[in-house]
Order: structure tokens, then C-alpha cells, then sequence
């Protein structure tokens, strides 16, 4: 969708058990032009060096470009990986800054983006991918030690999908819906108890501070 240069490329996190299933390619269906205040986060992509996981790195050629001029809305309800990197997170989502801390940094990240999108469905934020805005010369790196470090993201990123789709609480207050589902993700072996507590204190600072969450809109 994106006009990526290399036939079959896929981001970091995606699940790879999904890789053969067409229906999670995608198509541009419709264009849809969303107000700012339901934008969470923007991904723009990278040129020449972009983040892909350790897998396509050893199977695949690099350069890698990406043709499109177009932005790409996620639609709602559905899940694509996001980096930490040249991306822009609003105000409305800065609640899901929180890296999780007892998962791998190559995991790290990338759960973070699921974890947020979860929540997204309760706010009705929106995902947006972008045409790159910068190029990308990656710093060396051992390909075998990524690929030991993103065990979960190959291992674990279908069944995390399928938990957070069907993820529920009975808690109307974003705050008190995030810890639950930090609760949930420690309870179902994603983060360790760590990660809760880190949410936790992460969620009180926010509310010292006097940040104001987005309202609970609820999933439609």
C-alpha cells in the first residue's frame, strides 16, 4: 500500500503467522479525512533502511524505498506495528508513551503500539502511516542477535492480536482501563509484574500533573 520497493515486505512485529493471509495486506478502499483531535499517532517510514525485523533482514535485499505519496489511515478496529522511531504521538495519546520494560527493546516498542491501539478503540484515535520523511543509515547491528531478541514478536504477536481484539473491562475511566489491561497482559504471560507497577506510577504522574485523558467513547 505504501509502494514498498521490495515485493513482500512486512514491519517489524508483524505476526508472521499472517504473512500468507491476503486479507491482511490491505487495500485503499476509501479516503477518509479525520480531524486532528482523533489522531493518536503518526508512523512516517523510512527510506533506504527501514525497521524490519531481523527475519526479512536475512532474506531480503535492502535498499528499500517506499513510492507513496499518500498517507494511510489504519482502519478502526484493526492492528498494524509502530515503531519508536519518527513517529509523532498527540497529546490525546500521550498516555501511550509507556515502553514496557521486561520485554526485549526490539520487542518493546512494537507491543507498546498494540497495547496503545487497544485503547485506541475505547477513544476513537486513529493510526496514520506516512510517506517517509527521512532516510534511514542504520548503525551495525548482529542480524543473529536481533533475531534472538524479537523471539516474541514472532513467537507471540498473532496470539497478543487475538487478546487485545477481544479484550474487554468493565471500567468506563481510560486510566483505570489501561491498568486493567496491564493487568491482563502480565497475567496472560505478554510483560512481567515489573511492567504493571511501571504502569501504575506511570498513570499516577499523569494525574499529578494534571494531564487530561481522552473520554471513554466506548467500542462501536
Amino acid at each position: 500500500m505504501m509502494g514498498a520497493t521490495v515485493n513482500g515486505s512486512w514491519a517489524r512485529g508483524f505476526p508472521l503467522d499472517s504473512l500468507q493471509n491476503n486479507a491482511t495486506y490491505g487495500t485503499v478502499a476509501f479516503k477518509e479525512d479525520i480531524p486532528l483531535s482523533q489522531v493518536g499517532v503518526i508512523q512516517f517510514l523510512a527510506d533506504n533502511n527501514p525497521d524490519i525485523d531481523a527475519i526479512h533482514r536475512i532474506t531480503k535485499p535492502l535498499p528499500m524505498n517506499f513510492q507513496s505519496s499518500s498517507a494511510v489511515l489504519v482502519p478502526k478496529h484493526s492492528f498494524a506495528p509502530y515503531n519508536a522511531q519518527a513517529t509523532i504521538h498527540s497529546k490525546l495519546a500521550f498516555w501511550g508513551l509507556l515502553l514496557p520494560g521486561t520485554v526485549t527493546g526490539r520487542v518493546s516498542d512494537i507491543w507498546r503500539s498494540y497495547f496503545a491501539q487497544c485503547i485506541f478503540a475505547d477513544t476513537e484515535l486513529r493510526l496514520i502511516f506516512a510517506p517517509p520523511k527521512i532516510h534511514q543509515f542504520r548503525n551495525e547491528h548482529n542480524n543473529l542477535g536481533d533475531l534472538n531478541a524479537e523471539q516474541d514478536l514472532y513467537n507471540k504477536a498473532g496470539e497478543l492480536i487475538t487478546y487485545l481484539s477481544s479484550w474487554t473491562s468493565s471500567e468506563t475511566s481510560l486510566a483505570e482501563r489501561l491498568e486493567h489491561l496491564f493487568i491482563g497482559l502480565y497475567e496472560h504471560g505478554y510483560i512481567e509484574l515489573e511492567d504493571v507497577t511501571r504502569a501504575q506510577f506511570w498513570l499516577g504522574v499523569l494525574v499529578e500533573t494534571g494531564y487530561q485523558f481522552p473520554s471513554f467513547k466506548g467500542r462501536h
